[in-house]
């Protein structure tokens, strides 16, 4: 998912002095030179008309990281290191769920991204009279009467649409690919899109939708601009589809049993395939009267041999459908007929060792667009140049791009340059490309000097770096004029950005308590008991990780409980959208009860949660959410992302569950109560829970687009022996579930997987039945119990099953023979891998170890390949905690010592062959000290993070930093901690001790005598690529502005680190003070003074009306004398509403729940000459329950006279889309209808008296 709390570049962020011509492009907010270079502007038919055409570049100078990081991870884009072209498109993220209401769409605004969300409310946008009824027949064109309507309001329609419906009525209209809903509702038929409605999480008041059925968006914003983003061409001969203008980038699906998509992998089978939209690119905006600007994307002819367009596109399989391996902005029109071509040239790649590799192909040892069962995106192109025409196609002028980083190489290989120290193959693979000079031509061939850009380009471990260093960032402008920029950069360590925070026990609870720890997704919960405290007393943190640790707790002294809880049955529920602890306690009363407690994330704050209110209680210390009696004293719990179940099984009369939801929507939650009328199980994941009972019935229970649950048809689990109901299990995948029984034989089990597609058509697929035989003395992870990897292979023990997206491919070669006695059989999976350790139970004989990997290459319709041996020896099997295998994902593996990451072989067989990538036994060194593999927290491609033993006894704590396909660094170490793991010596079972999370981990001191008895512990998040210490960044210290005819202007810079913070990755940091000392040398004798901005920070304000994204928001600027005497000051307040109205029209509009917010500014304090001036903005008009514009309703400004007399000026104004119908029906909210000034008397009470007022009147234009 996107992150939305990084703060988009604002202009206010930017240093505004200009030095002469030349601005400092110094970001204030975040310490980098944020450069934004415009190449070509073409005017639109008015000012501010919203439809010029503006090509710019922009560059960041945060690159140290990405300098030094290969480029099969970090590859630059179109214009080298450092520099975005950015384009504005739609792109949908799944979870592995073939559902479209499960993928999350953000909107890419020139690059900014911001997430958005599924409205059920959908706007009107205007009614016809309810007479036009009697005219709407379903599969008809739409009535003239109707036609007319649309027309009338300035809304096109085309005359062969057509009506599908009986009320309410759907108008389809493919020609303009768009949709509309009819509602009779009072005395009139209400017009709306059709399709779904989605709004932003920074809220803009945009009208937002998507119409599936064209693959198109449409973004209306409150201008009355019309966006439209993909939308679909004519398939190719091929039968390939195609967006308008190239502007839909796809992928590949395997249909499912409705003929739509259901699953997508890795495969080479072309049966079944269909197209799917990815990622919808902006194809053109136009205004009220009909003024256009288009975009055209990837305008390569098509290759008539393949179909397809080259470099670009990628068939899966021989001969199946292509997705979309990159996407390029290669044409604009603008409204006059002017267009801009851009042109591109390939990027380089060669096979030595130190030769240039500017990308990868992760599955290739040579990059190809030949068929492939994956499909990996890659950019190969650079951007070479553009050329303007005019509507005639005349040139006008034309811009080269060039790339000469090393001016004396040879031949190409000058375009590049490489700051690291890597040797071998590694050293071609961080060859970055550099942006060195923009040069213009004009139509007659002549060419302009060109704007140049240096770099620092030297080594990283060169000892005779320059002073202001900063790796692979731009050290100076040259511009074609002459004068020259050069910054200089100093490496700060942010001390809010500590990568471990200290959770100490808090203080109510004495002397004693034992900790817990769960784990979400990007927080963790932490819990101390204390059975000694009164009755025994609970307390709850929450510790989100924003880019520094930030805590929250329910009640000042984190208590949550204190009426005493058996500690062995504390759980949590760590979800996206809520968390619940819960857990029996023994109330007052004496009567056990199972309690909850229920708490949602505030969707507009990071960091912070409420308390649920769940049947009108509100969840607080000791009122739990749900309180649940003896008769249900064990329940059992499911959850997915935004609801949860409690279930009572105990095969009687009153089983029942419960399912409980939050919905953002209403920001309530609802608890429904179910009976079961025979034994049942339960699986829950994201959306949906699975339901399957005694007789065999599954059945799926989800949650649509507009958050209400549906339900699929039953479907049957033929078989199922449910004699002893421990011997069934539902697994749940992202869009799948698997049935699980153990058999009457109790040595014999069988697997269902049930998929479903996209519109949760369920297929269920039966496995034969597999006998499990271990030999004497033998034991397994588990039983029966499968393992799910992606929604693409199952697993049980060594009986594999992999989905190739037709079929179900069986392997069971590393199931061992019962001759096998006395093993314990130790399995980790991954996509497409299995590794197995044979680990002897009663001998220190050497452990086996075997790797199977399924090759999707050549394994479509049989999985012949047997394990492969490890090539090194694993160690003697001395203690339990040696030798075990852990899954890094898709990448990575580690099989006891050993660790191994994949390169680009197919087969998993292949790469343990090869001697492993990092052999942790030699990096721990050392006589006694051991690896313990059992501890492993694997958070490849991340870290990893274990314990050191000394025998018996743990030692130390460490972590491997993973990089480049390989170690790196040194290891780090955890001096005087500890970590608990599975087969821990005194260890403690049950939930809340495993110490891995999310990319983070746990530890506590060493010298706690337990983790029980631990009144500290450590939480440790991965981040710029570390561990441990605080987040470092390169910022700018000092910008200077020759001209070459005068003495250079420096210009200082100092940021605050105390109060610094960064984003979760520690790429983007953001400082909350900054000071710029212009034409000074030393700030400590500021001969001009100096300019101090403070910015907000939102993830640390808590309290009121700040949320995270006013984070970055200007607080104040002031601007202070060479004495330190303050000047000049500005200060600015911000709201944000969390609600919006949606019908500006109607005085009685309800308010609508946003998922974020809508973030203004409401009052400006400003002191110049020794006066302040105040002014406060209204944004929610009379009648109004809520803003619908973000512009003011009212200004009101208050100044005061030399005499200190107050004096008030107000400004309104009444906007068109609350008086004119056909303004709300083009969503123009930001036409004025009628504005007045007026002003109060001295002293601001009074009459106001009249200044000025002014009128505009409205006409719709009809069109056709």
């Amino acid at each position: 998912m996107v992150d939305n709390s990084i703060p988009a570049i604002r202009t206010f962020q930017m240093d505004g002095s200009a030095i002469g011509k030349l601005s400092s492009a110094v970001n204030l907010f975040r310490g980098d030179v944020n450069l934004t270079q415009s190449v070509v502007t073409l005017p639109g038919r008015t000012q501010n008309s919203g439809l010029d055409i503006d090509i710019s570049l922009q560059y960041q100078s945060n690159v140290a990281e990405a300098a030094v990081t290969w480029n099969r991870d970090a590859p630059t884009g179109v214009l080298g290191l450092g520099w975005s072209f950015p384009l504005s498109y739609i792109e949908a993220a799944d979870s592995g769920s073939p559902v479209a209401s499960t993928r999350q769409y953000t909107l890419y605004d020139n690059g900014v991204p911001n997430s958005l969300y599924r409205q059920a409310v959908v706007p009107v946008l205007f009614t016809l009279p309810a007479s036009v009824a009697r005219g709407l027949v379903p599969g008809a064109a739409v009535p003239g009467a109707v036609l007319d309507g649309f027309h009338a309001m300035g809304l096109p329609l085309d005359p062969a649409a057509t009506l599908a419906g009986s009320g309410p009525w759907t108008i389809d209209d493919p020609a303009l690919q768009q949709q509309f809903t009819l509602d009779a509702e009072g005395d009139a038929i209400a017009v709306r899109y059709g399709g779904e409605c989605y709004a932003l999480q920074n809220y803009k008041f945009s009208l937002i939708t998507y119409f599936p059925a064209y693959e198109r968006w449409l973004i209306v914003t409150e201008a009355g601009m019309v966006q439209s983003f993909g939308g679909l061409g004519a398939d190719t001969p091929d039968h390939f589809r195609t967006g308008i203008a190239n502007s839909i980038a796809w992928e590949v699906w395997w249909r499912g049993a409705s003929d739509r998509p259901s699953w997508r992998g890795a495969s080479n089978v072309t049966d079944g395939q269909v197209q799917v939209a990815r990622a919808w690119y902006l194809t053109g905006s136009r205004d009220r009267f009909g003024d256009r600007i288009g975009f055209a994307y990837n305008g390569w002819d098509r290759d008539p041999a393949t179909g397809l367009i080259a470099d670009v596109e990628q068939r899966v399989g021989t001969d199946g459908l292509p997705f979309t391996k990159a996407v390029y902005l290669t044409g604009v029109t603008d409204v006059f007929g002017r267009s801009v071509e851009f042109s591109y040239g390939d990027k380089l790649w060669g096979p030595d060792d130190a030769d240039p590799r500017e990308y990868c192909d992760p599955h290739r040892a040579v990059p190809s667009t030949a068929p492939s069962p994956y499909q990996d995106h890659s950019e190969t192109k650079f951007l070479a140049g553009l050329a303007a025409h005019d509507a005639q196609g005349v040139p006008l002028f034309s811009y080269r791009f060039l790339y000469a980083p090393r001016p004396d190489a040879e031949g190409r290989a000058r375009e590049v340059a490489n700051v690291t120290a890597s040797s071998g193959t590694l050293e071609g693979d961080t060859y970055k490309r550099f942006l060195t000079g923009i040069e213009m031509a004009y139509a007659d061939g002549s060419a302009a000097p060109s704007l140049d850009f240096g770099y620092y380009l030297q080594r990283v471990d060169d000892p005779d770096r320059p002073t202001g260093y900063a790796p692979a960032a731009l050290a100076s402008i040259t511009y074609p004029e002459g004068a020259t920029a050069r910054y200089d950069y100093s490496l700060q360590s942010l001390a809010a950005c500590d990568r471990s925070v200290a959770v100490t026990r808090p203080t109510a609870l004495g002397a004693g308590g034992s900790p817990r720890v769960f784990f979400g997704d990007d927080y963790a919960v932490v819990t101390y008991y204390n059975a000694n405290a009164g009755r025994g007393t609970l307390t709850m943190q929450v510790f989100t990780w924003t880019g520094a640790w930030l805590g929250w707790q329910a009640h000042e002294d984190a208590v949550l409980d204190t009426q005493g809880l058996d500690l062995d049955s504390l759980d949590a529920l760590a979800d996206d959208a809520f968390l619940a602890l819960h857990f029996n306690r023994l109330a007052g009363t004496g009567t056990p009860q199972r309690v909850v407690y229920a708490f949602q994330r505030d969707t507009a704050r990071q960091g912070q949660w409420l308390p649920a209110t769940i049947n009108g209680r509100v969840t607080a210390p000791n009122a739990p959410s749900l309180v649940y009696d003896n008769a249900q004293l064990d329940p059992g719990f499911a959850s997915g992302a935004s609801f949860f179940l409690v279930t009572s099984i105990a095969g009687t009369e009153s089983d029942f569950y419960e399912r409980v939801t939050f919905r953002w929507t209403d920001m309530a939650w609802t608890v429904e109560r179910f009976p079961l009328t025979q034994w049942s199980w339960f699986a829950a994941r994201g959306d949906y829970y699975a339901l399957l009972d005694a007789s065999g019935a599954l059945t799926v229970h989800y949650l649509d687009g507009k958050l209400a649950w549906q339900a699929t048809a039953p479907v049957a689990i033929t078989g199922l022996y449910t004699l002893d109901p421990r011997g069934v299990q539902v697994v749940p995948g992202n869009g799948m579930v698997v049935v699980s029984n153990l058999l009457a034989s109790g040595n014999m089990f069988q697997l269902w997987p049930a998929r479903w597609d996209a519109d949760y058509a369920v297929t269920v697929d039966a496995f034969d039945p597999v006998t499990f035989t271990p030999g004497s003395g033998t034991t397994a992870n588990t039983l029966f119990t499968p393992t799910i990897v992606e929604d693409t292979m199952i697993a049980v023990n060594g009986v594999i099953y992999r989905f190739t997206g037709a079929q179900w491919l069986a392997n069971q070669s590393l199931t061992p023979p019962p001759s096998v006695t006395d093993t314990e059989l130790r399995y980790a999976y991954g996509p497409d891998w299995v590794i197995q350790i044979l680990a002897p139970i009663n001998s220190i004989t050497g452990p086996t170890g075997f790797a199977l990997g399924f090759d999707a290459t050549r394994n479509t319709g049989d999985w012949p390949q047997a394990g492969t041996a490890l090539k090194q020896s694993l160690p003697p099997q001395e203690a339990r905690y040696l030798n075990w295998p852990s899954s890094g994902g898709a990448d990575w593996a580690v099989a006891g010592p050993y660790v191994y990451f994949r390169g680009i072989a197919d087969d998993w067989g292949v790469v343990v062959a090869e001697a492993a990538t990092i052999d942790l036994a030699s990096e721990i060194g050392g006589v006694s000290a051991v690896l313990n593999s059992d501890s492993l927290v694997n958070q490849a491609p991340g870290f990893l993070s274990f314990v050191v033993n000394d025998g018996a006894n743990p030692v130390a704590v460490k972590s491997a930093v993973l990089r480049n396909g390989g170690q790196f660094q040194a290891l780090e170490s955890f001096d005087g901690q500890k970590m608990t793991y599975p087969g821990m010596a005194r260890g403690i079972a049950g939930a809340g001790v495993y110490a891995g999370g999310p990319q983070m981990f746990m530890t506590y001191p060493a010298r706690a005598i337990s983790f029980d008895s631990s009144d500290t512990v450590y939480l440790n998040h991965f981040a710029g690529s570390a561990l441990q210490g605080n987040i470092v960044h390169f910022a700018v210290a000092r910008l200077t502005i020759d001209y070459g005819y005068e003495t250079p202007v420096p210009t200082l810079y100092e940021f605050d680190t105390s109060s610094a913070a960064c984003d979760p990755s520690g790429r983007i940091v953001k400082y909350y003070r900054a000071r710029v000392y212009p034409d000074c040398a030393d700030s400590a004798a500021p001969a001009n003074g100096y300019t101090e901005n403070l910015y907000l920070n939102g993830l640390t304000i808590t309290q009121g009306n700040y949320y995270n994204m006013l984070d970055g928001m200007l607080r104040r600027t002031a601007t202070y004398d060479s004495g330190g005497v303050l000047r000049e000051a500005t200060a600015y307040e911000y709201s944000v509403f969390t609600q919006v109205s949606l019908a500006p029209g109607d005085p009685g509009a309800g308010a609508v729940q946003l998922h974020g917010g809508f973030a203004t500014t409401t009052a400006i304090e400003d002191f110049r000459d020794g006066l302040t001036t105040h002014k406060r903005s209204d944004y929610v008009a009379p009648g109004q329950p809520a803003p619908f514009g973000s512009r003011p309703v009212l200004q009101t400004t208050d100044s005061y006279t030399a005499t200190g007399d107050r004096q008030t000026f107000e400004n309104g104004a009444v906007y068109g889309a609350q008086v004119y119908p056909g303004l709300r029906a083009i969503h123009a909210l930001s036409d004025i209808a009628e504005s007045y000034a007026q002003a109060r008397p001295i002293g601001g009470e009074g009459t106001p008296v009249p200044i000025k007022a002014a009128a505009t009147t409205y006409r719709c234009l009809a069109t056709r």
